[in-house]
C-alpha cells in the first residue's frame, strides 16, 4: 500500500500508546476480586477503569499494529522483510520476555515458595513460545499469526476492503471465535483480527483520516468522551461481572453489544483526543511504551503486590499498586536505556527514540 504518514498522525499514535499502555498497566492491577459486592464505590470506580475504560486499549494496539504494518506492504515483494522487521521488532521481544518472565515464576514457585513444579524440555519450549506464563504476551501471539497470514488479509483489503470489513465486523460484534485453539486459547482472537483489518482498512482511507481528524471539535470529542463514559456505565448497570477474554465466558447479549460499542467508541476518543496534541518529549516517551507493555507484570508484580498488601487493605491495593508499577516501568525503561542502550534496543525490538 506505500503510503506515507503525516507527522500529527504520527504524533497522534504516539501519544495515544502512551495513555493506552498505562491503561493496559491498570488492567493487571485490580484488586476488584477481594471486594465483597458491587454496589460499593471502590468496585464500580475499579470495574469502570479497568474493566471498562482500559478495554479500550488492546484493540487500540491492534488497529495501530494493522496500521503501521499495512503502511508500506506492497504484497508478497515486501511480505518477507516484514516478517523479517517483525521478527526484530516482536519475535525477539517476545521470546526474550517471555523466557525472563518464565525464569521469574520458577524461581519465585520453587524457591521461595518451596513448591514442586516438573519441568521437561519440551514442557518448557511449550511455556515460552505457546503458552506464554504473563497474560500480556497473548496479544502478541496473536500478532505473530496475523502477520503470517497477512498476505490474505492484503488481498482482501485491496481487493473487497469495505466488504471484508463488514464480515469481520459482525463476527466480532456477535463474539464469533472462529478460529481453533492452541494452548488453550484462540489461535487469533476475532478483537485481535478485527482491530487489525482495521487498521490495514484506513491506510487506505488515510488522507481522509487525517482530514477528519483535523475537522473534530472540542464539542466533538467531549460528546465521544460522554458517550463512551455513558455506555460503561450502562454496561455496569445491568452486568457489573462482565468479561470477556481469551477464554469463554458467560455473558448476555445486551451487555455484550454494550461493551463492543464502547470499544469502538473508546478506540476514536482516544485517537481523536490525540490528535494534534504535541509536547517536547513525546517521541521519547513513546519509545518506552513497548518495554513498559512487556515487562510491567513479573517479576514487578510479586514486589510491588507485597507491598501493596503491606500498607493497604486487600481491596485497595489497587490505587498503590497501579500507579508505583507504572512508575517503576517508566523508570526501568528510562534507566536501561540510559545505560544500556543496545540491550535496550533489543529488549524492545528497536524501539529507541
Amino acid at each position: 500500500m506505500s503510503n506515507s504518514i503525516s507527522k500529527e498522525l504520527s504524533k497522534c499514535f504516539q501519544l495515544a500508546s502512551i495513555v493506552a499502555t498505562v491503561l493496559v498497566i491498570s488492567i493487571h492491577y485490580q484488586s476488584k476480586y477481594y471486594i465483597q459486592g458491587h454496589d460499593n464505590w471502590n468496585y464500580l470506580i475499579q470495574e469502570f477503569l479497568t474493566n471498562g475504560i482500559a478495554r479500550v486499549a488492546v484493540p487500540f494496539f491492534a488497529l495501530s499494529s494493522g496500521f503501521f504494518f499495512f503502511l508500506k506492504y506492497t504484497g508478497l515483494i515486501s511480505y518477507k522483510g516484514n516478517l523479517r522487521k517483525r521478527a526484530i521488532s516482536i519475535l525477539i521481544p517476545y521470546i526474550i520476555c517471555s523466557l525472563f518472565m518464565f525464569v521469574a515464576q520458577y524461581f519465585y514457585l520453587t524457591v521461595l515458595k518451596d513448591l514442586s513444579y516438573p519441568l521437561d524440555f519440551w514442557s518448557f519450549v511449550h511455556k515460552i513460545l505457546i503458552v506464554p506464563v504473563s497474560v500480556q504476551l497473548w496479544f502478541l501471539r496473536d500478532l505473530m499469526f496475523l502477520f503470517l497470514i497477512s498476505p490474505l488479509l492484503f488481498l482482501l483489503i485491496k481487493y473487497c476492503a469495505t466488504l471484508g470489513l463488514i464480515i469481520i465486523s459482525v463476527l466480532w460484534f456477535s463474539e464469533i471465535q472462529f478460529m481453533p485453539t492452541l494452548g488453550g486459547k484462540y489461535l487469533i482472537s476475532i478483537e485481535t483480527l478485527f482491530f487489525f483489518y482495521s487498521g490495514g482498512f484506513l491506510v487506505t482511507k488515510i488522507e481522509w483520516i487525517d482530514f477528519a481528524l483535523k475537522q473534530v471539535t472540542k464539542s466533538a470529542n467531549i460528546s465521544v468522551i460522554v458517550l463512551l463514559f455513558f455506555l460503561v456505565f450502562l454496561r455496569i448497570f445491568i452486568d457489573p461481572t462482565f468479561m470477556l477474554g481469551y477464554a469463554a465466558y458467560d455473558y448476555g447479549i445486551a451487555s455484550l453489544l454494550i461493551y463492543k460499542l464502547y470499544i469502538v467508541a473508546g478506540v476514536v476518543a482516544l485517537l481523536s483526543m490525540s490528535y494534534g496534541r504535541d509536547f517536547k518529549g513525546l517521541s521519547y516517551m513513546a519509545s518506552f511504551t513497548f518495554f513498559m507493555f512487556l515487562y510491567h507484570l513479573l517479576p514487578l508484580s510479586y514486589v510491588v503486590t507485597k507491598l501493596g498488601h503491606f500498607l493497604l487493605p486487600d481491596a485497595y491495593v489497587f490505587y498503590f499498586n497501579f500507579p508505583v508499577a507504572v512508575i517503576l516501568t517508566f523508570f526501568a525503561a528510562y534507566i536501561l536505556s540510559k545505560l544500556f542502550p543496545k540491550l535496550y534496543s533489543v529488549l524492545s525490538g528497536g524501539r529507541v527514540s
